[in-house]
């Protein structure tokens, strides 16, 4: 008996289809999916896996009429690919990725074996977007080292601090949450009253579950800022950085209850609903950011709300519906 008619076979005894065993396999994805908060690695690796099972199911019977399930199984990998640096976070970081990944020997096309790599590409897209160009700043470097070393060159304590953050920055797209943590309190015991870093160790230390530790570095984020509306801002974009879109929401609409006209509140807003895949909120909250941000004289933020505001509408033009069976 071949492979395809033993799975028939298989299927004919429990009275399943192989329609109705995507379709439970689909399910079971999307409800992993539901519960991020509370996703555990095991979870997540039945998750991949699953994927895997529907992958091959699909390819067996590529015969069948599987319109529906195939616009699913495209809507879940969507799903799965928004929250690659989560998940990755959650299954311990690249190098335990990596482990699974040299035990299956998954192909190209089975993206979801390859969120450290998905991580990777969301990391050089968003320095895109910003603007930053590696050759440019590089030549502008070498041509100005030389006033920069007289004039210009920050202290040793600055030093430290920017190579510190940036390399939490790099920890974080990869799903490496304690090393992180370790890079924001070296930055930290040079730049003590950093706002910005001591948000983030609030946040690294809430996704780590140590929520008293969490609390006393939020308090001493709240006593370094200028006022509650920054800190807010701050720890949404921080959310933000962490694949964190429901809690960077809550810090926005928070912001906007302070201050209705705060372009930085609308932004955060709307990027949060855009990774919740509500594109028809994002897009309205990015318009009247970037009407706040023309009328305030924030050139630069209107700048990469516009470009954010075209890859939705790009994003939202190839939005494939799902259809939940009955």
């Amino acid at each position: 008996m071949t492979d395809k008619a033993a799975i028939f076979e298989r299927r004919r005894q429990q009275k399943l289809s192989p329609g109705d065993e995507i379709r439970a396999q689909l399910k079971q994805i999307e409800a992993s999916l539901a519960q991020m908060k509370t996703i555990n690695r095991d979870r997540v690796i039945e998750l991949l896996e699953g994927l895997d099972h529907v992958h091959d199911l699909m390819t067996r019977f590529d015969d069948l009429p599987l319109q529906a399930e195939t616009a699913r199984f495209v809507a879940v990998q969507h799903a799965v690919e928004r929250r690659a640096a989560s998940l990755l976070r959650v299954l311990g970081g690249t190098q335990s990725l990596e482990a699974e990944r040299e035990r299956r020997s998954p192909e190209p096309s089975q993206r979801w074996w390859y969120l450290d790599q998905i991580v990777e590409e969301k990391r050089k897209t968003l320095l895109r977007q910003v603007g930053i160009s590696v050759a440019v700043a590089t030549a502008i470097t070498l041509a100005l080292t030389g006033v920069y070393k007289a004039f210009f060159e920050p202290d040793e304590a600055t030093k430290q601090t920017v190579r510190h953050s940036l390399q939490a920055n790099d920890l974080i797209y990869q799903g490496e949450l304690p090393a992180a943590l370790e890079e924001v309190e070296a930055a930290l015991l040079y730049s003590p009253e950093d706002l910005e870093l001591l948000v983030l160790k609030s946040v690294l230390l809430e996704q780590l579950d140590e929520p008293d530790k969490a609390e006393a570095a939020a308090e001493q984020a709240r006593a370094a800022s200028p006022n509650e509306e920054q800190f807010l801002i701050e720890r949404g974009f921080a959310y933000l950085d962490l694949q964190q879109p429901e809690s960077a929401l809550a810090d926005a609409e928070s912001v906007l209850a302070i201050n209705p006209e705060s372009v930085e509140g609308y932004f955060i807003l709307g990027i949060s609903h855009d990774y919740l895949e509500d594109y028809a909120s994002a897009l309205e909250a990015l318009e009247k950011a970037s009407t706040l941000a023309e009328e305030q004289g924030k050139d630069t933020l209107m700048a990469t709300i516009r470009v954010r505001t075209a890859e939705i509408l790009q994003k939202q033009s190839y939005v494939v519906p799902t259809v939940i069976p009955d």
